[in-house]
């Protein structure tokens, strides 16, 4: 047989599918869904199973008519793109897997709710759809598979045709189509491969959806001034799979850096980077949008913001320090990058936090007794510089977890709830560790644990990895969470000889000044004012132990960011080195002990 191919990927883009369709026939008492897996997610379609959505089973829309589950034949259709759309916003939506089943039973599917035996279903027909831009270059790819369904290489042509008739043979001569019809509809595709002997195949008809001109996507006038930081549009039509934005007079216009967007109600709503140059207030600003459609079809909008310094209600983007020990925040983080195996995911969750405004990282887990691995930091660290840990968690039994540590010296286990059951030597316990559904944090000594376990200096505080996972059966069912916090590795300063922090922020209409705090409470305000000019700072006074340092960023129109909080570990005094034994004689030694 001769299928379509999709050039070799190992997803399938369902931003280019617009239509799903199918024939089927369920018994009255059979109980199955239709399953997807999308960038790793697994959603579902009811059919006539459970409906019940969860972390691990997301559903990803609503068929267009009601399943009739009767043990006759009906057809089942789902618009994808308004289902995508709600389920994953401007987000890729890579198909890796399509199936039907009753995965919502776990491995309890018989008895009770489950389907007895003797239940069926059958299905024909399927058809995935997509939908292409009119008038649009038009080049199929096409392989032949055995019945294995492993590639062929052994076709020497192809033929093709494009008309409104389910049914059709291409012509053995000729030239075929090059491009799409321009009037809208749905059309077939009438595929046929050619062997090196001339022998043809049989042929394949696939439906396509020819789509309208796209009509430009429609600016919307903001409703309480503009502050420089966004842009809304509507559509007018199909909904976009990318943007780019451009600025500056029409005959010399730049790209606006990366910028990202998200679906807002009926909405679109791109989020600007500051500019380099921050705008003055009663600035025109041109603006140039060109959006990319899953047809393949464009199209542009150009629109003139104006800024006024009256208007501005957005504050700073949050201060980012340097001068201090590395950190992990949730609302910064790459949460898909953090998940270890393909067990366990993490995402960005705003309902729940320790931190306000910065959510937390919600850790599920997608398969019974999985060691759900963790990320917190995966580049290399100097503990010898960041000797503590402080790590905000909000973990409820039967959750077992504890931290892994690789490092130079080897694999070290700190246990926090899994009693270091992990792959590697147990150096030490967290203290104080709280297991009950509530915002904790854990303060862990990493150097003091990991120091005594070599004695070559070069390799003892080196970390490349640290991570939450347990080591042995883990004791949670598939959709077991638990969120995490901020992460933070403290730097250690000294006191005597002072340090220095630095930080930048960025706003549309300009930074006008900061404010700045040190103080042992974690939830003291800034309120040392400093000019806008000022972005590093050198502190030779600070008290012994932790203390934190706080700063705000205060824009021209006098909206304040959110405050930046980093901990630091004062030294006033360094260590104290004490006579070598044996004592110093006439005679040269080849080893000497050094008491610190």
């Amino acid at each position: 047989s001769l299928e379509p191919t999709t050039d070799g990927a190992a997803a399938l883009d369902l931003q280019r599918a617009a239509h799903l369709a199918f024939d089927y026939a369920l018994a009255p008492a059979t109980k199955v869904n239709l399953y997807l897996t999308i960038g790793g997610q697994r959603y579902f379609v009811p059919l006539s199973g459970p409906r019940e959505s969860s972390p691990l089973l997301r559903r990803l829309g609503e068929p267009r008519e009601p399943v009739v589950a009767d043990g006759e034949w009906h057809r089942f259709h789902l618009n994808l793109g308004p289902a995508l759309r709600n389920a994953l916003g401007s987000r890729p939506a890579m198909l890796t897997d399509l199936s039907f089943g009753a995965e919502h039973e776990g491995y309890l599917r018989a008895g009770f709710g489950g389907n007895p035996a003797g239940a069926w279903y059958a299905l024909a027909n399927f058809e995935l759809v997509p939908e292409l831009a009119a008038e649009n270059e038009f080049w199929p790819f096409a392989r032949r598979i055995d019945a294995e369904g492993r590639p062929q290489v052994d076709l020497a042509g192809l033929r093709y045709s494009l008309d409104a008739q389910p049914q059709g043979t291409p012509p053995a001569d000729g030239a075929p189509p090059a491009r799409l019809p321009a009037e809208p509809g749905r059309y077939w595709v009438h595929l046929q491969g050619v062997d090196a002997a001339g022998t043809p195949t049989a042929v394949v008809h696939l439906p396509v959806q020819v789509a309208a001109a796209q009509p430009p996507l429609v600016a919307v006038e903001p409703a309480d001034g503009w502050c420089g930081e966004q842009l809304v549009l509507a559509p007018s039509g199909e909904w976009p799979n990318a943007l780019s934005v451009r600025t500056g007079a029409a005959d010399a216009r730049s790209e606006v850096g990366p910028v990202t967007w998200s679906v807002v109600g009926e909405q679109i709503v791109i989020d600007l980077p500051a500019p380099a140059t921050p705008y003055e207030d009663g600035q025109q600003v041109p603006f140039e949008v060109n959006a990319v459609y899953p047809s393949g079809g464009s199209s542009t909008v150009e629109l003139t913001r104006v800024y006024r310094l009256a208007d501005d209600d957005r504050p700073p983007s949050r201060p980012e320090l340097t001068g201090v020990g590395p950190e992990l925040w949730p609302s910064a983080a790459d949460a898909a990058r953090l998940a270890l195996n393909g067990y366990v995911t993490v995402e960005h969750d705003p309902s729940s936090e320790r931190v306000p405004g910065e959510g937390s990282l919600l850790v599920t887990n997608r398969r019974l007794a999985a060691s759900m691995p963790v990320g917190l930091f995966t580049s290399e660290q100097d503990l010898g510089r960041t000797p503590v840990l402080l790590l905000d968690y909000q973990i409820d039994a039967p959750i077992r977890t504890d931290l892994n540590l690789v490092t130079r010296a080897g694999n070290f286990v700190v246990a926090l709830f899994d009693g270091g059951a992990g792959a590697g030597t147990t150096i030490g316990r967290v203290r104080g560790a709280v297991r009950d559904g509530t915002w904790q944090r854990a303060v862990v000594p990493l150097r003091t644990l990991v120091g005594p376990q070599t004695e070559i200096l070069g390799s003892r505080f080196g970390l490349s990895q640290l991570s939450l996972a347990d080591g042995g059966y883990s004791g949670a069912a598939p959709g077991a969470t638990y969120r995490i916090g901020a992460a933070r590795l403290v730097r250690e300063v000294s006191g005597s000889q002072g340090f220095t922090i630095g930080w930048r922020a960025a706003d549309a209409g300009g930074i006008g000044g900061w404010r700045y705090g040190l103080s042992a409470d974690e939830s003291a305000r800034p309120a040392v004012d400093l000019p806008a000019e000022t972005t590093e700072l050198t502190l030779t006074e600070a008290p012994e132990g932790l203390v934190w340092f706080s700063l705000q960023a205060v824009d021209r129109a006098g909206n304040a960011s959110d405050v930046v909080r980093a901990p630091l570990l004062v030294r006033s005094l360094g260590p104290t080195l004490l006579a070598p034994e044996p004592a110093p004689g006439p005679l040269g030694l080849s080893a000497l002990t050094v008491p610190v």
